[in-house]
């Protein structure tokens, strides 16, 4: 470290605390289980050694599905406390702990430091700081983080159960591996970096300084200000001559890319600019943004209805799906809705110009009348397997409200046999295929000559009634075949796929300066 900071740190008397050493054996890859029942070597922390760099989502709006989705695609998911309250939070982190993938990290602001003790108790394995911009402040931030005598946090009943064999050693590991964060978010926070950076507590606390892009560039101050740009500049030369590890929240619209472009035109270097390894991605949200921009870029050969599958019961994901497609795909088959869930999100695809579908369990599903009554303007029954399940079905749908759209799934051995009774049954909108459940029922391998024979021959059915057929589109170049084939209704895709996808071009987008 820096000379300089290091006398600056040496001024104050440290206690004597020594560290244990920790197996490197025994700690856990980020991948794997970190749970909160054992204080190990949080991998974050190595973010001093080596040239790996970490990606991580804030999660905006946190449902199971989002939480399964990212945990094992990213070293670690960021928590806003003014988004969640604790007891949220506490649900949240053991979800995320289950299988152990991302490390999180919770953000508080200054005025909430008393909360920081539960955050930890509860589970979060980092903890950031915004608002802060003196000395004192993050002195007191990070002395709540740590247990006496780096600190002031008190060890709660829990905590000593858990560790009942051997506090002391597990107070150390703990001291170890929190990880704490300060975030740079205002002009006047930049400007005092480095005196708030000097603190006794550093090599045994503040791990991280975060730079929050969109916050620092994306008001009155842009990057065009040569005022605070230059004080950045100087900021991370002097941060990364004093080893301190670098990070920085970064957006589509304020790529990592975009920031080395803007660091070396206003004077840094590459080693300066490589400096960066702690990427904070935006949230789920953004990704959705970045990954279903295209799909309404389809090209068509005639009208054709493009569709978006939701798994979660985010209302925001419903509107940002809803936006770029025809209809919203609830799919109750696979997770749960409830019928006053349902109403939120048909009528937030109704305001974005998608109509809502939902897909129940069976031909019999007990909620069937209720979701279209809670706003759903199609129900989509799966299985069919006979002339009477689908007979049933269309009569419960049309029976509730005869405008209600009836979509039939044939995806079985009995549906494939029945499929001419199937689709003669009056009041069917569409027919929709499932290929995958097909191919288990059939027990043959997906895309086989007896899996597309078989696709085929529901195909022809659906052709000689001139009912329109509803499919996957997994291939964009095959859309004008499925045209071709009958197909008026395609799924083009789902929340979790698109969250995927999107965290990819997250990784690796290069967008031009915001205003070019």
């Amino acid at each position: 470290m820096e000379t300089n900071l290091k006398m600056q740190t040496e001024k104050e008397a440290q206690p004597e605390y020594s560290y244990p050493e920790l197996d490197s054996s025994s700690c856990p890859k980020w991948a794997e289980v970190l749970c909160t029942t054992e204080f190990y070597d949080n991998p974050l922390r190595r973010i001093k050694n080596g040239e790996e760099s970490f990606f991580g989502i804030e999660v905006a709006d946190f449902t199971l599905e989002v939480g399964a989705t990212l945990r094992e695609r990213v070293h670690f998911l960021w928590f806003d406390s003014n988004r969640y309250n604790v007891s949220a939070l506490s649900q949240i982190i053991q979800s995320i702990h289950v299988k152990g993938a991302a490390v999180p990290i919770v953000q508080i602001n200054k005025h909430h430091l008393c909360d920081i003790k539960v955050l930890l108790d509860i589970g979060a394995l980092g903890i950031a700081a915004t608002g802060l911009e003196t000395p004192k402040e993050v002195s007191d931030f990070v002395k709540a983080t740590k247990f006496p005598p780096l600190g002031n946090r008190g060890i709660g009943p829990g905590f000593s159960t858990k560790h009942l064999a051997d506090v002391t050693s597990a107070v150390k590991k703990a001291n170890q591996s929190i990880m704490t964060i300060l975030v740079i978010d205002s002009h006047n926070s930049l400007l005092n970096i480095l005196s708030m950076s000097e603190n006794s507590h550093l090599d045994s606390g503040l791990n991280l300084i975060l730079f929050d892009i969109p916050k620092l560039f994306g008001s009155s101050q842009s990057a065009e200000d040569p005022g605070i740009f230059n004080s950045f500049v100087r900021a991370i030369a002097s941060l990364k001559r004093a080893e301190i590890p670098l990070g920085a929240r970064i957006t589509p619209a304020y790529s990592s890319k975009w920031l080395s472009k803007n660091l070396i035109a206003n004077g840094a270097t590459n080693q300066i600019t490589n400096g960066f390894r702690f990427f904070l991605l935006g949230t789920e949200l953004d990704l959705l943004h970045l990954a279903i921009t295209p799909i309404k870029s389809f090209s068509f050969k005639e009208e054709v209805a493009i569709g978006s599958l939701l798994t979660g019961s985010s209302v925001e994901t419903a509107k940002i799906l809803s936006r770029k497609s025809h209809f919203l795909w609830i799919d109750a088959e696979h997770n749960p809705f409830s019928p006053s869930q349902v109403s939120q999100l048909a009528e937030a695809a109704l305001k974005e110009g998608a109509l809502p579908i939902v897909r129940v369990t069976q031909f019999n599903h007990p909620d069937i009348s209720a979701y279209i009554r809670s706003g759903a303007k199609g129900i989509i029954c799966p299985g069919v397997n006979s002339r009477k399940e689908a007979e049933q079905f269309i009569e419960t749908v049309k029976s509730t409200d005869p405008e209600t759209m009836a979509i039939v799934m044939i995806e079985t051995r009995d549906g494939l046999r029945n499929s001419e009774a199937i689709v003669s049954v009056p009041g069917i909108e569409w027919l929709q295929i499932g290929p995958y459940d097909l191919a288990l029922s059939l027990n043959v391998e997906l895309g086989s000559l007896e899996h597309k024979n078989a696709i085929s021959q529901i195909e022809d059915v659906a052709r000689t009634q001139k009912l329109p057929l509803g499919g996957l589109v997994n291939d964009r170049s095959k859309t004008p075949e499925m045209q071709a084939l009958g197909y008026r209704f395609l799924l083009v895709g789902s929340d979790q796929e698109f969250v995927r996808n999107g965290l990819e071009l997250a990784k690796t987008l290069d967008t031009k300066s915001p205003g070019e």
